[in-house]
């Protein structure tokens, strides 16, 4: 309700949105998507399994310190990797890299590829290590799905730019009942563990979207590749060529691959 009652408000009132990119022939507020990846990837996703992160290692595990835990769980991640043919992995896990964050929250750091495909994973491992007569354990369990079936909806309609409408009003659903399962987790019986920020409200507004654009068309996975093919790029037009001239080298380049890429157009 609260986006349909957000799209009413940028139809009847455009003078609430001054910024300059709104007069650019066919841009609106309606036109802007919100971004997937740092929303979701880089936002909500980082809390949440880096506090889940944090619980096994700490807590789930017996005996060991925190360190020796993470070693072993770098294993089985590891081996999990190998039998899912994961595209984008870490590299190492320490628990530094999950044990500090804004308020004290745990925070798994990462790229966001990286921690797409680790969800998946630690689900799994969560799942097989945690007792099932506990009830903490079992939300964990339960927002670990939703999160897992959310990526399902979108591994499964990646070439729609729109969901079907059955299949939008189920991934609204997902995604409520995923950011209301990290509040109820949030401080639970005192651990400060998954912390509940902004990004999770923007979260539900990008499902609510889905039924006009799929959050795939709008993620920044695409500009960040690009970003990295265009420093490969211009690192090897430094190569004899003076530091005035680099940019006019890179832009040949780039004109002449496109050519390829597209002849005759």
């Amino acid at each position: 309700m609260s986006a349909i009652f957000a799209v009413r408000h940028m139809l009847a009132h455009p003078e609430h949105f001054p910024n300059k990119i709104f007069r650019l022939a066919g841009v609106s507020p309606l036109t802007v998507c919100i971004d997937w990846m740092h929303t979701k990837y880089l936002g909500t996703d980082q809390y949440f399994l880096g506090s889940v992160l944090f619980m096994i290692v700490n807590i789930l595990m017996p005996g060991g310190t925190p360190d020796a835990n993470c070693a072993e769980l770098w294993e089985q991640v590891k081996a999990e990797y190998r039998k899912r043919r994961t595209p984008t992995r870490f590299r190492i896990l320490k628990c530094s890299m999950f044990n500090s964050g804004s308020g004290g929250y745990p925070k798994l750091k990462g790229k966001s590829h990286a921690i797409r495909h680790l969800g998946f994973i630690v689900k799994d491992i969560f799942e097989a290590q945690a007792p099932h007569d506990c009830e903490f354990c079992t939300a964990v369990v339960g927002a670990l799905r939703t999160g897992a079936q959310m990526e399902e909806i979108l591994d499964a309609y990646k070439f729609q730019f729109k969901f079907p409408l059955e299949v939008a009003q189920t991934f609204v659903e997902l995604c409520v009942t995923h950011v209301r399962q990290q509040q109820n987790l949030k401080d639970f019986a005192g651990h400060r563990i998954c912390n509940v920020t902004f990004k999770h409200h923007w979260l539900i507004h990008a499902a609510h979207r889905a039924v006009w654009q799929n959050p795939r068309m709008g993620w920044c996975f695409q500009g960040e590749d690009l970003m990295l093919r265009v420093r490969t790029m211009t690192h090897a037009c430094t190569y004899g060529t003076r530091p005035e001239d680099v940019h006019k080298k890179l832009v040949k380049r780039t004109i002449r691959q496109l050519d390829l890429l597209f002849p005759g157009v």
